[in-house]
């Protein structure tokens, strides 16, 4: 009867911790994360592309998983930084972070398209179809967004 018990204790706490792992890892934490740390620098590369001086896309930001996917010109321009994303069309997410110099979300895939408040400092938008997404505010000028499709 023991030995039963001891399995299930341990079960459980391989379970718990698991989801603990789990938790830690989601991309809104990694990118919440990588943005606390990264800050600086990236706030320096987002003004070097609005202002024009940098135009070259696509390439790594300090790691591998992070690219520079551009400016979005608008009412409220922004620098877009591409995380991880999955899936195929017609159901595909993608994780990011943007830089707004205005301090105002915007819809990534959609740009035009109007943001409704969905709690405290978090955002949806939908689109054509069953595209939409969902941004969240970071810090100050800081957004993470996850767009579907």
């Amino acid at each position: 009867m023991k030995k039963w018990k001891k399995r299930f204790v341990i079960i459980a706490i391989l379970l718990l911790a698991g989801s603990l792992l789990r938790l830690y890892f989601l991309p809104e934490r990694k990118i919440t994360r990588f943005v606390n740390t990264n800050e600086e620098a990236l706030k320096e590369l987002a003004l070097d592309y609005l202002s024009g001086e940098k135009y070259y896309l696509g390439e790594p930001v300090f790691c591998k998983n992070v690219e520079m996917k551009g400016v979005k010109n608008g009412d409220h321009p922004i620098v877009e930084f591409y995380h991880s994303g999955f899936g195929i069309a017609p159901s595909g997410v993608y994780y990011g972070f943007y830089y707004s110099p205005d301090n105002v979300p915007v819809a990534i895939l959609d740009y035009d398209s109007l943001l409704k408040p969905s709690g405290y400092e978090e955002w949806m938008w939908s689109g054509a179809g069953d595209n939409g997404g969902m941004t969240k505010r970071i810090k100050e000028n800081w957004f993470y967004y996850e767009a579907w499709f």
